[in-house]
């Protein structure tokens, strides 16, 4: 798992597993710093001290996330190495998997991160690539070309990395170790963190279950201090996030100024901002605006489940948007990498928020954005019938 996110969605599942009766053992390889364990009901299996190879690889995928032109197919090569290397540094790890043999499980669930779309039909002329794409379902000819030409790139980049995973699989497993590709896809059954009202049309198969949005229950009731926090704001509470994957500290000192100062032109709503323990400067700004609280972590779910909540500006991270999706909140995107900018691409096409390009993230962009969501009332109503179709 590789993030925050993806331990609290596999978490959401251990526990619905072990409601269900099921002994359930969630694995977590710490590839970066992980303070918690996803799932309150199951059993944790941790493997320790795995060295740099995920957290190096990542930051030097990361450098000033807001100010370059995103390089997919260099970037999505790195980014596959870097998944081997983390890979070979479990498989290293025998004195582990030997206790985790002597579970003899039943099944085995696992995310397939590297597998995207194994064995299912993805025509790219109305299919956009689910890696770093920049399109939506609806694309002009010029940009079907370029989404052809970013299929048969991310396929080659695909079965590259499939053929160095293999053959890790054959030199710590045993040589008679089967194809990776061919064991996903005969799986069983394949579980899609996504929602078929969220997603556009698209060829799939039978065993393919859409589960997004699982496990996202009720709200809870707010304690300090954001009780007090979204009772601010004349005409409500904006929520402002990039997850955990992607710090504040990669914008830049002038552009996180024009962010904070578009945020307090909105002076009859209130800003709740996340930001990293180490960003001194927003703090600052935020001292300097009346209608701008800063924090370090915030309860998502519950924050955009609470009726003051008008808008989430996000970097379009699966688990935000589906969270947003089931309490029907508007969202403006700004897409950072990975299947975010197709994601920005979806929310835009559903009508229930608009997308920032990242290289032009300011004062003016933001300002727009923000009073287009906040102004027109059929992006509400387009996220209230989402959350009434799909959640």
């Amino acid at each position: 798992m590789y993030s925050n996110s993806h331990i609290l969605y596999n978490g959401k599942l251990v526990d619905i597993l072990v409601k269900d009766g099921h002994d359930v053992v969630m694995v977590i390889p710490e590839y970066m710093p992980i303070f918690f364990n996803g799932t309150k009901l199951g059993k944790v299996f941790r493997i320790s001290n795995l060295g740099e190879a995920y957290t190096y690889g990542i930051d030097s995928l990361g450098g000033d996330m807001f100010s370059y032109e995103y390089d997919a197919i260099n970037e999505r090569t790195k980014f596959e190495k870097v998944l081997n290397n983390a890979c070979e540094e479990v498989m290293l790890k025998q004195d582990e998997l030997n206790q985790l043999r002597q579970y003899n499980f039943d099944l085995a669930i696992t995310e397939m991160v590297d597998f995207c779309g194994v064995s299912i039909p993805s025509p790219p002329s109305y299919v956009p690539v689910s890696e770093e794409s920049q399109f939506g379902p609806i694309m002009t000819f010029k940009e079907r070309i370029y989404n052809l030409y970013m299929y048969l790139a991310m396929y080659r980049i695909f079965h590259m990395s499939v053929s160095h995973s293999n053959w890790l699989f054959k030199k710590y497993a045993g040589p008679n170790f089967p194809d990776i590709a061919e064991i996903a896809a005969e799986s069983s059954l394949v579980f899609v963190n996504s929602d078929e009202f969220l997603d556009a049309a698209r060829p799939i198969l039978h065993k393919t279950i859409y589960i997004g949005g699982i496990g996202i229950g009720e709200p809870n009731p707010l304690e300090e201090p954001f009780k007090s926090l979204m009772g601010k704001g004349k005409n409500g509470v904006v929520l402002f996030s990039f997850g955990t994957i992607v710090p504040t500290m990669a914008l830049t000192p002038e552009r996180k100024r024009e962010v904070f100062r578009a945020l307090s032109e909105f002076e009859d709503y209130h800003f709740i901002v996340k930001i990293d323990k180490e960003d001194d400067l927003a703090r600052e700004l935020a001292k300097e605006a009346k209608n701008i609280d800063v924090v370090e972590w915030v309860p998502q779910a519950d924050l955009l489940g609470h009726a003051r909540i008008k808008l989430f500006i996000m970097h379009a991270g699966m688990y935000g948007l589906l969270e947003s999706a089931t309490r029907g909140v508007p969202v403006i995107t700004i897409p950072i990498f990975g299947d975010q900018m197709r994601n920005g691409k979806i929310v835009e096409y559903h009508g229930w928020g608009v997308h920032i390009d990242k290289i032009n993230l300011g004062y003016d962009t933001l300002k727009n954005a923000i009073n287009k969501v906040l102004s027109n009332p059929s992006y509400k109503e387009n996220a209230t019938l989402i959350a009434l179709l799909g959640f």
